[in-house]
């Protein structure tokens, strides 16, 4: 059985103005930074063994994911399948832009008609997490994520329908750890 540690990546001047980043490739603003440190305090604080950190290849975790290899001086390794949802012509868009232009959809549980569907996106981060296990089947591993793209993992670890990520709140910098064990959905 593998635990993996969920990591969304710190703060960024994108998440202060609620503003909706997808896969553009917005870095870390100084509250980020800090974040970045102090989980890397945190985890170091832990005393565990940890074998690796996976990271999404955007700027904003991939830079939280070296402070915390600063610490913790693992395999670090990138890869653009646990990159955020790609949301098409709502990326750079604010929320209450999206909700003027687009409520219908955001009642319905839809993202952009443009973008990545909740189903590809708990394909790929499920894809990605297996190959891991693969290399770390007792271990414990970092990945460093996204929001939505976590809150899909997490849907899947816990056997709930994809629909539940919507109302799932994952907070920057903040791990959450989960026990991989033959999730029920995929």
């Amino acid at each position: 059985m593998a635990y993996i540690w969920l990591i969304r990546h710190g703060q960024t001047d994108w998440n202060l103005e609620d503003r909706y980043q997808g896969q553009m490739d917005i870095p870390l603003n100084s509250t980020g930074l800090a974040q970045a440190r102090r989980l890397a305090e945190y985890l170091v604080c832990q005393g565990l063994n940890f074998n690796a950190i996976y990271t999404s290849d955007l700027e904003r975790a991939t830079q939280t994911a070296q402070i915390i290899n600063q610490r913790l001086r693992l395999p670090l390794y990138s890869d653009e399948r646990l990159r955020e949802i790609f949301l098409g012509s709502w990326e750079g868009k604010t929320a209450q832009e999206v909700q003027q232009a687009y409520g219908h959809c955001l009642t319905t549980g839809h993202v952009a008609a443009d973008g990545e569907s909740v189903q590809q996106v708990a394909d790929r981060m499920t894809q990605a997490v297996k190959e891991y296990i693969a290399k770390h089947p007792q271990g414990q591993i970092l990945i460093v994520s996204h929001g939505f793209a976590l809150s899909t993992l997490l849907c899947v670890a816990n056997g709930q329908p994809l629909e539940r990520a919507f109302q799932i709140d994952i907070q920057n910098a903040h791990p959450l750890k989960i026990c991989w064990d033959h999730p029920k959905s995929a």
